[in-house]
Formats: structure tokens, C-alpha cells, sequence
């Protein structure tokens, strides 16, 4: 690019309007901002060209602002039901509580497919809103879906005065023991509220991709000084939907039925219905407000694409910002599986009060945005990264460690900790987004920004998955909550030294450090001088690949429980298969309906069987032996079982 109208040289810090030509093409493309620096370089201010209708004063970002707005109610709102839903009214198991929390966030893991679509596959002549508009359609059908679904009985029995559950009886000798449920059955529902949730996170997830890679279109029309405002100020605006989401859930789905403290609130499939309206609302409003540049209507064709991603993907520059985006969430992720019974059990933290303090949290989390746009864009962020991760250690381990040995045992004192963490929670956060603008070329913002959020959300579910399996190990059993209830002091210690390898595993993320960029100028070089090669690229999509594979299922996978396996002793077992019909035919003669099960399902014909999803066969060799043989569509498929005999 050259710029003869008004001569833009090197040494110029002013910002001059200019038109810039192709070199060796001369074809104008358009009136663009010079953004020289005093001591830059020529990629630098090549950088710094963006289109004048990419130029925006605030006010013309109402739209992009908005989408912001309506993700972070989505984002604080849906995760917000599971704590009361999950534990309160279903009370599933500690690791199914985590593997809920685990679904829902896992559609981030598939950012980098959402940003490569809005990249290469314009629609209706633009490459962004049209993915804002299908997303927030998915959301609002999803939250719709919920709305109309019927809650099973809790799974506790309600006391007499309709104030609380019976989670606590006295034995025979007087001990405080863990009453019987009277909706035992509850606490395997959870799997098809979590899938539809999920798949609204889904929606508002691809919504959110759309405004990533417009807004790093405009993060890196910013000269360097000052590169990550825009960034800053969409997550402050995104913080403040969370506020207004929270608040909502903390107020309405107060009651004792979610582990709240009134008297009265909202059903879960009300607040789902609210919370429908601000993704519905989107849908005309991300249409018609959000301002973007109509495409070129020049679409690169895959293979031009493919061939661009690739060679980003071939530079050692990339590579280390992919291994540190995947590495430090994935060690310090491996967390206690204990942390929700804890809260809710020896805390005894209500639904409304975990609102609360959470507002507050949020709050201070936007004040450490603000901090960082004002006091902090030109600081190391390696140096940012080491205080704040020491910091949030630090402040979490007493609280922690005093209520689980009952030393000071109370929900105030217990969120004071969720209230302190944030600032520090927020620079961490939104420094391991800096790197992403400085990593993109231009032409390929949701690929880059998709690329590597999604290698970071990688890390959440195999963190997940290893916490699953390393605290299963522990005994007595931190997901079972009648050792919570015993508070026997054997049962203290083996919780705090699962707190105790939480930290640790946390501190173990510092040494990707040197994997971070220092600063933006740091970043750059590394683009500019660090080679490139085949196998950075392939060691990549192999990392990518690995967790999108079969890792999404691992976190599923529910610990080992050895008085459930003691129970299932002399239990038949099924087998789970994916040509229903053609195995039920094969086998058609050695079908029979058990007369002990027909309540359950029957099978004489192929639509019996296919309506319960379910025949039993058994050979006349073996007429006792009995062969269970469900469709993979079975509502039990993968899931884990705890029996528990009548």
C-alpha cells in the first residue's frame, strides 16, 4: 500500500485521511486512517488502514453494545438457574452438578467453527449480523422449550410448614442423620434440562462469536497506545447484562424449592421465559441497529480461506499463544468437585444471597475493566497474569479452609471471598484477550478470536473430566451429601485436602507464562520474526481435534462409587444399539414381553418396542436369560445410574 494523495510517511504520529491504492494493482480502495508511529514499523502501519465506514463514534455502537448487553444477561442468567435447579429442587450428585455447569459451557468450545463461518460465508450481503440474528433464534426457541417443560417432584420432601425441605432426621440414637428423599427419582432428571440449556448457550454463544470478530475489526482500527479499549469496554458493557441477569434470578427464584430463603418466588420454567424475551428481542434488533459494513461481495472462495488460516496456524507466534490459551485453563481448572456441597451444605449459602454477593462481585468485576482501560493496557502481562492468579489463591484458601473445619461457619463470611477475587478475577480475564487482537491479520477476526477462545473453553471440560476421576478418589466420597450432613471430622480433612491439590494445580499454570506474549509490541515481533512451520499447524488442529472429539463425553463418566457397586450385584444389565429396528427383525422370534415389566414397556410388535425404545429377547437354549436391548435414543444412554434397590 502506498499513499500519494497526502504523502503518509513514517515518523508521523498525527492520524491523516488518505487514499490508499494497491501497490502494482492500482485499484483504489477507499479513503482509509493512516495511523503512523513515531518509531513504527511498516506492518504497523499497515495495521492501522481501516475502511472510513469501519469508523464509528460511540454512539453509532449502540447495536454492537446492545448484543453485548443481551449476552451477558443470557451469560449470567442461564448459568444463574442451575445452582437452585440442580441442587436445591433436583439434588443431583456433586459431579453431575459440575458436569451441568460443564454442558452448558460447551458450546465455546466450538467458537472457532461459529467465527470461521461469519469470516467466509457472508449472508445476505454481511459477514456478521446474520449470525447475531440466527443465534438469538436458537436462544429464544430454547428458553421457550424450557418454559414448557414440567418439573418432576423435588427430590427432598417439604416440611410440614412449606418453609423448607426434610434434608436431616435423628436415629434411634439420637444422631442427625440424611432423611429420606420422597422423589428419589429427581436426582436422574437433570440430563434434559442441562441439554436444553445448552443449547440455548448454544444461541447466544454463536450471537456473541458474530460480535467477537466485529469487534476486533474495531479493536485493531486503534493505534497501539491504546489497543484493547474497544475490547474492555464491550466486556464492561457485557458485565453489566450479567448484573441485571443475576439480579433477576437472585430476586424471582428465591424460594426454599432452589435453596432460597422466601416463601414465595418463580418457578424455573418462569424465569426461562423471561429471560426469552431479551433473545427474542434481538433477533429484529441485531438487524436492524447493529452497524457493519456491507460486504464487498469479493468472497474468498475455501480453499482461499483454508489456505490463510493455515498459514497463520504454521507460525511458532501462534503456536504459543494456542498452547497457553489450552495448558492454563486445563491445569488450573482441576478443581475440587467438593466446592458445591461445601457452599451449600456447611456454608449454607441461599439462592438469594448467592445473588447478592454475586451482583457485587460483578460489579467489582467491571470496576477491574474499568481499571485496566484506564491504568493498565501498556502493562506486562505476564507480570498482570502472575499477581492476579497469586491473588485469587490467596484470598479464597481462608474462607475456604475456615468453614470446612467449621470454624467460622456462615454464608456471609463464606461470599466475602466471591466478592474479593473479582478485580483481580477481571484482569486475569480480560488480559488472556488482549493477545487474540494482536494475533489477527484482517479478513480472518472470528477464525483468529474463534480459534483461540475456543482452545481455551477446550480446557474447561478436560479439567472437568480429570477432577471427575482425581477427586473420585477421594473417601469418603465428596459428591455424596450425607457426608456433608455427618460433618464427621475424617470427612473435614479429606475436603481440605482436596482443596489443598486445588491450589496447587493452580499454581502449576504459572509456568505457561513464558508461553504469553509480554506486551503488544512483544507480540508482534514474535509474528514478524519467529518462523513458520508445517508442524506447529498440524500439532494444532491435532490439539483442537483431540478436544473436540471424545472429550466433550468424558465429563460424563460419574466416579467410582463402591456402595453403588455393591447394590448392583445380581442386576441384569442392557445393551445399547444403533440399528433398533433391524436388531429387533434379526431377533424377532426370540422377542417376549416381560409380564413383570409391562408397566414399563412391551415389545410383541416393532412400534411397541420402538415406542418405549426398548424389547427384551431371550434364547430357548436359556429361557431364564433374559437380553435387555434398548436404542441408543433411550433416555438413560450414557447416563450414570446410581441404583438403589426397592
Amino acid at each position: 500500500i502506498d499513499f500519494p494523495p497526502c504523502g503518509c510517511k513514517m515518523g508521523e504520529a498525527e492520524p491523516l485521511l488518505c487514499k490508499a491504492r494497491a501497490v502494482g494493482k492500482g485499484e483504489s480502495v477507499g479513503p482509509v486512517v493512516c495511523k503512523a508511529r513515531a518509531v513504527g514499523s511498516e506492518e504497523e502501519v499497515e495495521a492501522g488502514l481501516v475502511a472510513e465506514e469501519t469508523k464509528e463514534v460511540p454512539t453509532e455502537r449502540l447495536g454492537l453494545y446492545l448484543q453485548y448487553f443481551a449476552v451477558g444477561i443470557l451469560y449470567g442468567g442461564v448459568p444463574a438457574t442451575i445452582y437452585g435447579l440442580f441442587l436445591g429442587y433436583l439434588n443431583v450428585p456433586g459431579y453431575a452438578y459440575s458436569s451441568a455447569l460443564t454442558l452448558v459451557s460447551l458450546p465455546w468450545s466450538w467458537k472457532l467453527a461459529f467465527g470461521a463461518a461469519s469470516d467466509c460465508f457472508p449472508l445476505f450481503g454481511y459477514r456478521r449480523k446474520p449470525y447475531m440474528v440466527i443465534g438469538w433464534t436458537i436462544c429464544a426457541t430454547a428458553l421457550v422449550r424450557l418454559s414448557m417443560m414440567e418439573l418432576p417432584a423435588p427430590y427432598w420432601c417439604p416440611n410440614a410448614a412449606h418453609t423448607g425441605y426434610e434434608r436431616t432426621r435423628r436415629d434411634e440414637a439420637g444422631e442427625e442423620v440424611a432423611a429420606e428423599p420422597c422423589n428419589r427419582d429427581a436426582a436422574k432428571a437433570g440430563g434434559r434440562f442441562a441439554l436444553w440449556l445448552m443449547a440455548a448457550s448454544l444461541g447466544y454463544c454463536v450471537a456473541d462469536v458474530a460480535a467477537d470478530g466485529l469487534t476486533v475489526q474495531l479493536a485493531r482500527a486503534e493505534p497501539a497506545s491504546t489497543r484493547g479499549s474497544t475490547q474492555t469496554t464491550v466486556y464492561l458493557v457485557r458485565t453489566i447484562g450479567n448484573i441485571f441477569a443475576v439480579a433477576l434470578v437472585g430476586i424471582c427464584m428465591n424460594s426454599w424449592q432452589y435453596n432460597g430463603s422466601a416463601r414465595w418466588g418463580l418457578a424455573f420454567p418462569t424465569i426461562c421465559s423471561l429471560l426469552a424475551l431479551p433473545a427474542a428481542a434481538m433477533v429484529p434488533t441485531s438487524w436492524l441497529l447493529v452497524r457493519e459494513p456491507p460486504h464487498d461481495g469479493k468472497r474468498r472462495s475455501l480453499p482461499q480461506y483454508a489456505r490463510a488460516i493455515w498459514d497463520l496456524l504454521r507460525s511458532k507466534a501462534m503456536f504459543y499463544v494456542v498452547l497457553f490459551e489450552f495448558c492454563t485453563p486445563l491445569v488450573a481448572g482441576v478443581s475440587t468437585t467438593a466446592a458445591g456441597e461445601v457452599k451449600t451444605y456447611w456454608a449454607g449459602v441461599k439462592a438469594f444471597q448467592n445473588s447478592l454477593f454475586t451482583i457485587l462481585g460483578h460489579t467489582l468485576f467491571a470496576c477491574g475493566l474499568a481499571l485496566v482501560k484506564s491504568r493498565f493496557l501498556a502493562t506486562s502481562w505476564r507480570r498482570l497474569t502472575l499477581l492476579t492468579t497469586l491473588a485469587l489463591n490467596l484470598i479464597d484458601s481462608p474462607f475456604s479452609l475456615l468453614t470446612i473445619f467449621n470454624l467460622v461457619r456462615n454464608q456471609y463470611f463464606f461470599l466475602g471471598e466471591t466478592v474479593l477475587v473479582e478485580i483481580p478475577a477481571a484482569v486475569n480475564f480480560v488480559v488472556a484477550t488482549f493477545v487474540i487482537v494482536e494475533m489477527a491479520d484482517g479478513g480472518d477476526e472470528g477464525a483468529v478470536y474463534g480459534l483461540l477462545t475456543t482452545v481455551a473453553n477446550l480446557g474447561a471440560p478436560v479439567a472437568s473430566a480429570l477432577s471427575n476421576q482425581i477427586f473420585g478418589l477421594f473417601r469418603p466420597s465428596l459428591s455424596d451429601s450425607s457426608n456433608y450432613i455427618e460433618d464427621a471430622p475424617a470427612f473435614r480433612t479429606t475436603v481440605a485436602w482436596s482443596y489443598a491439590l486445588s491450589y496447587l494445580t493452580a499454581l502449576l499454570s504459572l509456568a505457561t507464562l513464558p508461553l504469553l506474549p509480554d506486551q503488544k509490541d512483544d507480540a508482534q515481533r514474535r509474528k514478524r520474526t519467529w518462523p513458520r512451520r508445517d508442524a506447529f499447524a498440524y500439532l494444532t488442529l491435532a490439539l483442537v481435534a483431540a478436544g473436540l472429539g471424545p472429550v466433550h463425553f468424558v465429563f460424563q463418566t460419574a466416579p467410582d462409587d463402591p456402595d453403588a457397586d455393591a447394590k448392583m450385584r445380581g442386576v441384569h444389565a442392557c445393551v445399547y444399539v444403533n440399528d433398533f429396528a433391524s436388531y429387533y427383525d434379526a431377533l424377532r422370534d426370540f422377542v417376549f414381553t416381560n409380564p413383570r415389566f409391562r408397566h414399563l414397556d412391551t415389545c410383541d410388535t416393532l412400534e411397541e418396542a420402538l415406542a418405549s425404545r426398548t424389547f427384551r429377547f431371550a434364547f430357548p437354549a436359556a429361557p431364564a436369560l433374559e437380553h435387555e436391548t434398548r436404542s441408543l435414543l433411550h433416555a438413560n444412554f450414557l447416563k450414570p445410574l446410581k441404583y438403589d434397590p426397592l
